[in-house]
């Protein structure tokens, strides 16, 4: 739940492969059509002035400054928000969520097991078929929070005891991606290691925490629990201020137009960066790569170019505004700003100034100024924050 990201003002431009749901609304075309639909037009290298613009050019300002700002929240630490900390986000999101119970000892319909297994075709193991110290989830069918296996893979353990070895029939779907197992009939042969129980916060035992987490006692654990819930509460409070205020200072001023250059440029460079993913040099290739590709669901490159530069205009949006705060009073950003500004993103993604500039742009350079115009954008944010009457309200009780 961590809320201190910066970037908080518009959704990155950084690559995603799935077209957004473009893809559900476009006429699917042939490769051929798709080929023939785009320019064969090399984009080359970018041009950092291409991306340069005064936001004063295109923005009216409204009201900025000393906003009476409500924000709606619980934000005072207690017992059962400790509690529903522990059990939502660090249990929860524990690699092991369960723990053996002992007392547990015959496999029922709602069970969580541990098994190993074995798969038989023919009486002889088939590939793909074994796994060890796995937990299927009975009722589910699945792992724990996890996919599905095939039909009645798990129904055969009900009413298998701990340290049994079970037998179970199993037919392979007629349609199912294994050539060699589509409608086979098979054995999974599973030994049942133990059952298991749910880890909550009020059943937390020594030896639970010392194998998930790495604690010694209860104790140390829930002591670091809730230093980090009450940062999070912290952070949450930041964060519904920040989203308060941007929101009141974006629906105060009004984008008068956009630097179309640099609604092109941006759009032109994440195109690159398909391109680079891709491994390909011109639009057309990567057109003939996309429509090869199953996973684009037929839009055609010059269709997502579109969607894309919807997209930046609606970062631009807020981007603008705060950028335009900042030329009406003359903040300008430090580099020792900047440094503060990127170092979170650095460390969260183990990446180097320059690798980080990369996920924005096709070149450093690039990459690198988007970024600087985010951060100044966010000392716009500060400015209208630390002016801004905060009234907290608690949520209505349900």
């Amino acid at each position: 739940m961590k809320r201190t990201i910066a970037i908080l003002l518009c959704g990155s431009m950084m690559l995603s492969m799935v077209a957004c749901g473009k893809s559900q609304t476009v006429e699917k075309k042939t490769k051929k059509e798709a080929e023939t639909t785009a320019s064969a037009d090399e984009l080359g290298e970018a041009n950092v002035k291409d991306f340069e613009y005064k936001a004063l050019d295109y923005v009216t300002l409204g009201d900025y400054k000393d906003l009476e700002v409500t924000v709606t929240g619980d934000y005072e630490p207690s017992e059962d928000g400790l509690r529903d900390y522990v059990n939502n986000t660090m249990i929860a999101g524990a690699e092991n969520a369960y723990y053996e119970d002992e007392s547990l000892t015959e496999v029922q319909e709602d069970s969580i097991v541990n098994v190993d297994y074995t798969g038989y075709k023919d009486g002889e193991a088939f590939d793909g078929g074994a796994a060890t110290d796995v937990l299927l989830d009975i009722a589910g069918n699945c792992t724990p929070g996890g996919g599905s296996y095939i039909e009645g893979f798990t129904s055969g353990l009900v009413g298998a005891k701990v340290g049994e070895t079970v037998d179970c029939d199993v037919t392979f779907p007629e349609d199912y991606g294994n050539a060699d197992l589509a409608g086979a009939a098979v054995v999974f042969r599973f030994k049942v290691n133990y059952i298991c129980a749910a880890a909550n916060y009020d059943g937390l035992t020594d030896d639970y925490v010392s194998k998930v987490f790495g604690y010694d006692t209860v104790e140390e654990f829930l002591g670091t629990a809730e230093e980090a819930y009450k940062a999070d509460l912290e952070d949450q409070h930041n964060y519904d201020i920040r989203s308060a205020v941007i929101k009141q200072v974006t629906e105060n001023a009004t984008v008068d137009s956009y630097p179309e250059d640099v609604v092109a440029a941006r759009t032109d460079d994440y195109i690159r960066l398909l391109m680079k993913q891709f491994g390909v040099k011109t639009v057309a290739e990567l057109n003939a790569a996309w429509a090869a590709d199953a996973t684009m669901s037929g839009a055609t490159v010059e269709e997502y170019r579109a969607y894309v530069e919807e997209r930046v205009k609606t970062n631009l949006n807020t981007e603008m505004v705060f950028l335009a705060i900042c030329e009406q009073e003359g903040i300008e950003l430090s580099d020792a700003d900047y440094k503060e500004y990127i170092k979170e993103y650095m460390n969260a993604e183990g990446v180097s100034e320059d690798d980080l500039a990369l996920n924005y742009g096709s070149t450093v350079e690039v990459g690198s100024l988007y970024i600087h115009k985010l951060a100044l954008a966010n000392q716009g944010v500060k400015l209208c924050v630390d002016s801004a009457k905060i009234t907290e309200e608690k949520p209505a009780e349900e």
